[in-house]
Formats: C-alpha cells, structure tokens, sequence
C-alpha cells in the first residue's frame, strides 16, 4: 500500500508538470501559475507538518499529493521560461544547466537536512516551517524575476 501511494505522489508531479504546459499553451500567465503554485506548496506543507496529529489520513495524502502536482507546475513555469531570462540567445542552454544544478542541489541537500532537523528536534514541525520558507522565498524570488522582465 505504501509503495503504490509513493508511486502516486511521484506521478502528481509529472500530471503537475504536463498540466502547466497545456495552461501554459492556453495563454495563462507564466508569473500567475508560478505563484499560484508556490502559494498551494507553502500552504500544504504548513498544513500537513503543523496539522498531521490533527489530519485524517485520506486529507493528509491529499495535502502531499497537492504538494507534488504544484511542484510540477513551478517546475514546468521554471523551465518554460528560461528563453525569456538568459542573458543572450547563445545562454540558454548554460541558463538550463544552472537550472537543473540548482534543482540538483536542493534534491541533494534537503533530504539529509531534514533528517538533521527531525532528529535535533524529535518532531516534524520544523520541517513544515522549512518548507513553506523556501516557498515564500520562491514566491518572492520570481516575483523579483518577472518584475525586471517587464
């Protein structure tokens, strides 16, 4: 049962990802699925790791599969936009290496920091705390980005 509701989630993400780029196609505004998908991680992750004592388990699965189809579509908004933000034509290519080493990077380090914080504070409060921080920072991130854009 564990496996096939892991599998779920990790599917969200993809569903997540294609489900931006046919909104993405349809006109919708980059900058408007970017926040709105920042917005449902922070929300999700402070309540699910604040709330989880409180949750049922159908309402807690819906929370961390939400919070994997909107990572998809940050993901997917990231991605789509890179032409508009390199430098020249002749850097996006470099523009989407740095990219995906930063996304490397942060799926190298969270892990073993949130194990670091679980056990240095026996609970999973913090790790909601940290997950919506990186989010609004995100949010406020590519705020700044598409600001100078326009």
């Amino acid at each position: 049962m564990a496996g096939s509701l892991t599998a779920i989630v990790a599917i969200a993400n993809a569903i997540g990802t294609f489900a931006c780029g046919l909104l993405l196609q349809r006109g919708f505004r980059p900058q408007t699925l970017v926040q709105t998908g920042f917005t449902t991680l922070r929300v999700c992750a402070l309540s699910f790791y604040l709330l989880r004592e409180f949750l049922p388990f159908g309402l807690q699965f819906i929370l961390v599969f939400s919070f994997s189809l909107f990572g998809g579509l940050v993901a997917a908004v990231v991605f789509s936009q890179v032409s508009n933000f390199s430098a020249k034509p002749i850097a996006i290519s470099t523009t989407i290496g740095l990219v995906l080493q930063f996304s490397a990077t942060s799926q190298f380090l969270l892990p073993p920091l949130t194990a670091s914080i679980v056990l240095a504070t026996g609970g999973w409060l913090w790790v909601g705390v940290l997950m919506a921080t990186l989010s609004l920072t995100g949010m406020l991130l590519t705020r700044i980005l598409f600001r100078k854009a326009a």
